[in-house]
């Protein structure tokens, strides 16, 4: 889960009562952070720890899997452009990753293949997210 996605559902949590706010304790944005912490937390737990695996590096990126041709197109060429910038700035991990994404590995086959912790793979990933995000129009 993302930080926009736990951001949505603590809103939604609030909103719809299963986390209360006590204004009196903590203002709005203290609630929300302690909420979208508690979920964070409790979706590691429920998934095990585990690394979440991805499909592809489209998923990866936080792209919708376009079934439209143009769609796909589109997508390949965002695909493009990360490993440019990847490339250009030296970070051949990042290009690794990507890479065995593509493959379809998941993410336990990536930390062995590239002798990765969880914590380092996850790093990653995230690094990936914030450059397709920063790079690549929505």
């Amino acid at each position: 889960m993302d930080g926009e996605a736990l951001l949505f559902e603590a809103l939604e949590r609030t909103i719809d009562g299963r986390r209360q706010w006590r204004p009196e304790a903590v203002d709005f944005v203290g609630h929300l952070i302690g909420a979208m912490r508690s979920i964070a937390s409790h979706e590691i737990e429920r998934k095990g720890n585990k690394v979440v695996p991805f499909t592809s590096s489209v998923e990866l990126i936080g792209l919708s899997d376009p079934t439209d041709p143009e769609e796909a197109l589109s997508a390949e060429q965002q695909i493009r452009m990360l490993r440019a910038h990847f490339g250009a700035g030296g970070d051949s991990l990042a290009l690794q990753v990507l890479d065995a994404m593509e493959l379809g590995c998941d993410g336990s086959m990536i930390r062995e293949q590239l002798s990765l912790s969880q914590n380092a793979l996850q790093t990653v990933v995230r690094r990936i997210r914030r450059v397709a995000h920063r790079l690549l129009p929505t």
